[in-house]
Protein backbone atom coordinates (compact mmCIF):
# COMPACT_ATOMS: atom_id res chain seq x y z
CA UNK A 1 0.00 0.00 0.00
CA UNK A 2 1.27 3.42 -0.91
CA UNK A 3 1.07 6.53 1.24
CA UNK A 4 -1.73 7.84 -0.98
CA UNK A 5 -3.82 4.72 -0.39
CA UNK A 6 -3.28 4.98 3.35
CA UNK A 7 -4.32 8.64 3.29
CA UNK A 8 -7.39 7.78 1.21
CA UNK A 9 -8.43 5.15 3.74
CA UNK A 10 -7.83 7.60 6.59
CA UNK A 11 -9.94 10.21 4.79
CA UNK A 12 -12.75 7.72 4.21
CA UNK A 13 -12.64 6.74 7.88
CA UNK A 14 -12.68 10.39 8.90
CA UNK A 15 -15.70 11.04 6.67
CA UNK A 16 -17.57 8.08 8.13
CA UNK A 17 -16.70 9.26 11.62
CA UNK A 18 -18.06 12.74 10.93
CA UNK A 19 -21.28 11.23 9.58
CA UNK A 20 -21.62 9.07 12.68
CA UNK A 21 -21.07 12.03 15.00
CA UNK A 22 -23.41 14.39 13.15
CA UNK A 23 -26.13 11.83 12.42
CA UNK A 24 -28.26 12.87 15.40
CA UNK A 25 -28.14 16.55 14.46
CA UNK A 26 -30.99 17.12 12.02
CA UNK A 27 -31.43 20.85 12.66
CA UNK A 28 -29.74 21.70 9.35
CA UNK A 29 -31.40 20.77 6.09
CA UNK A 30 -29.33 21.39 2.95
CA UNK A 31 -30.86 23.72 0.37
CA UNK A 32 -29.35 23.38 -3.11
CA UNK A 33 -31.00 26.51 -4.52
CA UNK A 34 -29.65 28.63 -1.65
CA UNK A 35 -26.15 27.23 -2.14
CA UNK A 36 -26.22 27.85 -5.89
CA UNK A 37 -27.51 31.36 -5.25
CA UNK A 38 -24.52 32.09 -3.03
CA UNK A 39 -22.17 30.55 -5.60
CA UNK A 40 -23.55 32.81 -8.35
CA UNK A 41 -22.70 35.97 -6.40
CA UNK A 42 -20.32 38.10 -8.52
CA UNK A 43 -17.73 38.39 -5.73
CA UNK A 44 -17.58 34.64 -5.29
CA UNK A 45 -17.37 34.05 -9.05
CA UNK A 46 -14.57 36.60 -9.49
CA UNK A 47 -12.56 35.27 -6.56
CA UNK A 48 -12.87 31.70 -7.86
CA UNK A 49 -11.72 32.83 -11.31
CA UNK A 50 -8.72 34.68 -9.84
CA UNK A 51 -7.76 31.61 -7.81
CA UNK A 52 -8.12 29.43 -10.93
CA UNK A 53 -5.90 31.76 -12.98
CA UNK A 54 -3.22 31.83 -10.26
CA UNK A 55 -3.21 28.02 -10.03
CA UNK A 56 -3.12 27.72 -13.82
CA UNK A 57 -0.18 30.12 -14.13
CA UNK A 58 1.75 28.41 -11.33
CA UNK A 59 1.21 24.82 -12.43
CA UNK A 60 1.03 25.50 -16.18
CA UNK A 61 4.67 26.53 -16.47
CA UNK A 62 7.21 23.75 -16.57
CA UNK A 63 10.21 24.25 -14.37
CA UNK A 64 12.08 21.36 -16.00
CA UNK A 65 11.75 21.72 -19.75
CA UNK A 66 12.75 24.61 -21.98
CA UNK A 67 11.70 25.36 -25.54
CA UNK A 68 13.14 27.81 -28.02
CA UNK A 69 11.80 29.06 -31.33
CA UNK A 70 14.18 30.22 -34.01
CA UNK A 71 13.08 31.89 -37.26
CA UNK A 72 15.52 32.42 -40.13
CA UNK A 73 15.16 33.77 -43.63
CA UNK A 74 16.89 31.97 -46.47
CA UNK A 75 18.05 34.89 -48.66
CA UNK A 76 18.63 32.59 -51.66
CA UNK A 77 14.90 31.84 -51.87
CA UNK A 78 13.73 35.49 -51.94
Amino acid sequence: MSAYQILALAGAGYGLGIVAVLRGSSSYVPDLSLGLGVLMHPGVMLSLQVIWIMIFLYTGRSKVTVSRLAVAIDRDQI
